[in-house]
């Protein structure tokens, strides 16, 4: 027999930003407890809304009772104490033939337990592994989000027996709000029977009913909403019985910039702005739960006007104080305990950007950058940018313009917090901004541990690499030159210290970042000869990703290998032609020496392929060596000759990547 087992929590409403990790370690704890039970089942599925969150195991098999074979001592022995050990008669036990002879052997029945037992022992573990951001403690240790105010439990068309904190299971679900309470049968019409009761418990039906109804709604005015895929999944988990609502405010409201309209919708209100075409409508939509009126759609109305009215007398004030004044007010703002203030990390900004300026951009541009950066956090003091802190830099582009500065500074501002910039100056910008933060932070301790990272240093540092990788600068961009600089700007700051640091956990983020489009192992080969500069790094590192795939180069990785195992621990010393004695050592030598320029000019051009084909081509050489010429020999000169040699080869190797490290 199978049957499906079914358990719904049902809570009060629940954040929507805790439903889906919660069902994510519903499943796999489920699967793991039960596997574990070695209970068998087909596959789990997890469903979620604000007041439940639900899970289906398919096809739990009723467990058989099986026999057990216990080997006790050889046939010709006495089985009295082997039957009394076990608590069995001579006459239960038989004699088998094992491994070549006869052996007394008692055949057990065992009887496992119902699958109802086992369910009602792992489903209470089940509900208290699940954890949350925050967790409410009842009067035992017994912790969850929100308040359990009822449990299903069925397996099939049967109750599973079990209570936690005095809720006990039953076979009756709640619905919406004020609902009479709804009969559950069987797993199997879980889904289908809440839905008739107004419950769309499948948070992927859902989402699609909601994309739908809004992409219709939208349409009966012309417009088409502005979906944010964080938005959608957002309000995807607010509500049961989704309803779309949609809304209007007063045009005057559109003579604000855009972008604060949109915040006042999408990060207060949790709605979604129209737009015909790129420009934005007077119209809204929101989502609802369950009920749809004209009286909830003024409440909704309501409350964004008085947001946007809000908005538009911060957009007049700030507007009357000019930029550079909100910039001198970061005096009083303390950026980090030991740090100084915003203001001073601001002054330490523009020297670093202007000395990047000078080497990666034209000299035009050093007064745009400067003053970018000058001003690139001077918004933070705006009544709207506390309003809306997601704003940041972004405003400071608007009240930029209005002021009438350049559009080179004002684009920087907007785009100095973005990961990738599009601006050279924003570029610039936000490398100084970012390295400036990482050799703060790392000069106090501020490190990141494990999964822990308050700071956001990890994500400074990808958007370092990512700058420098993707930007077209007119010189390359060294890490070790650009942190040495940021030193500069601190006082009493240990420089060596800050290097050991900052510069293995940008090669952490450099190699996180490549390894989304290469093979891990491939990219840590190449970072561990040489990660100064990231671009070179890269290019080398897909150079070797081709030349790997290619007939013979994996023989190559072993050959390099038995050199770089030859040199551990080895002292580099002076290397003698004239030393040379073997034929096998003077051709690899002089291979080698011919090699040499050819690999050099190829390295010059940053043609890699071409680089590592012509290490390929030392391989039969390196295996004669190895074949016909004996490293370890007695006579220390010629020793510590041979060594040299493969030392040359090896920083010729390591010029490139580590490929003894290749697996």
């Amino acid at each position: 027999m199978q049957k499906d087992l079914l358990l719904e929590i049902g809570t009060e409403e629940l954040p929507a930003s805790y439903i889906e990790p919660a069902l994510s370690q519903l499943k796999i704890e489920a699967e793991k407890l039960f596997s574990e039970a070695i209970v068998e089942f087909r596959g789990s599925e997890v469903y979620g809304t604000p007041r439940r969150l639900a899970l289906i195991l398919y096809s739990v098999k009723e467990l058989e009772t099986k026999e057990e074979e216990i080997v006790g001592p050889p046939a010709t022995a006495s089985a009295d104490g082997f039957a009394k050990k076990y608590s069995a008669l001579p006459k239960d036990l038989v004699i088998k033939e094992k491994k070549g002879g006869k052996y007394w052997c008692l055949i057990k029945k065992k009887e496992r337990k119902p699958i109802e037992e086992i369910a009602q022992h792992l489903l209470p573990q089940l509900i208290s592994s699940i954890s949350f951001p925050k967790s409410m403690r009842w009067k035992g240790n017994f912790t969850f989000a929100r308040p359990i105010r009822w449990i299903v439990a069925l397996l099939g068309d049967k109750l599973i027996p079990f209570e936690i904190e005095g809720v006990k299971t039953q076979g009756k679900s709640l619905g919406l709000r004020g609902m009479p309470p709804i009969f559950i049968a069987s797993p199997a019409s879980y889904l289908s029977t809440l839905k008739e009761n107004g419950v769309m418990v499948n948070q992927t039906e859902r989402r699609e009913y909601i994309l739908s109804n809004l992409k219709d709604s939208a349409k009966e005015v012309g417009a088409e909403p502005l979906l944010s895929e964080s938005l959608l999944d957002e309000v995807v988990n607010m509500v049961e019985d989704p309803v779309i609502i949609r809304g209007r405010f007063n045009k005057r409201y559109l003579k604000i910039p855009k972008d604060v309209v949109i915040a006042s919708m999408v990060s207060h209100q949790r709605y979604f702005p129209l737009l015909k075409g790129n420009e934005l409508t007077e119209y809204f939509l929101a989502v609802g739960n369950s009920k749809k009126s004209p009286l909830i759609r003024k409440g909704y109305e309501r409350i964004l006007s008085a947001r946007l009215a809000d908005a538009s007398f911060f957009w007049k004030e700030d507007k009357k104080i000019p930029l550079e004044t909100f910039a001198s007010k970061l005096k009083g703002v303390t950026w980090q305990e030991g740090l100084g203030s915003v203001h001073e990390k601001t002054l330490r900004c523009v020297r670093l950007a202007a000395s990047l300026s000078l080497r990666l951009l034209g000299p035009k541009d050093i007064r745009y950058v400067e003053r970018a950066a000058y001003l690139a956090k001077a918004d933070l003091m705006t009544q709207m940018v506390s309003e809306f802190p997601k704003l940041q830099g972004i405003m400071g582009y608007h009240y930029a313009k209005c002021e009438g500065i350049e559009e080179e500074i004002a684009l920087a501002i907007r785009e100095h917090y973005e990961p990738l910039p599009s601006s050279s100056i924003a570029k610039v910008v936000g490398l100084a901004d970012r390295i400036d933060t990482l050799v703060g932070y790392f000069a106090f301790g501020y490190i990141p541990k494990g999964s822990e990272d308050p700071q956001g240093l990890r994500r400074a540092g990808n958007s370092v690499i990512q700058i420098i990788l993707e930007a077209d600068f007119r010189t390359k961009v060294l890490l070790s030159s650009i942190i040495s600089e940021a030193c500069k700007g601190y006082k009493q700051i240990n420089k060596e210290k800050i290097m050991e640091k900052v510069l293995p956990f940008l090669k952490t983020r450099l190699e996180f970042i490549l390894s989304s489009s290469l093979d891990k192992n491939i990219v840590g080969v190449v970072a561990d000869a040489d990660f100064d500069d990231p671009k070179d790094c890269k290019e080398r590192a897909f150079a070797l990703s081709r030349s790997i795939k290619q007939e013979g180069f994996p023989n190559l990785t072993v050959s390099i290998k038995r050199v770089m195992n030859i040199l551990k621990n080895a002292e580099k010393n002076g290397f003698n032609e004239s030393l040379l004695v073997e034929p096998a050592e003077k051709e690899l030598y002089s291979i080698l020496t011919k090699t040499e320029l050819s690999f050099q000019s190829a390295c010059q051009r940053k043609d890699y392929d071409e680089a590592f084909l012509l290490l390929s081509k030392l391989r039969p050489s390196i295996d004669k060596f190895f074949d016909e010429v004996l490293v370890e020999t007695d006579d220390q000169r010629i020793r510590e000759n041979r060594k040299a040699l493969l030392f040359l080869i090896s920083d010729l190797f390591l010029k490139l990547a580590d490929l003894s490290k290749v697996l």
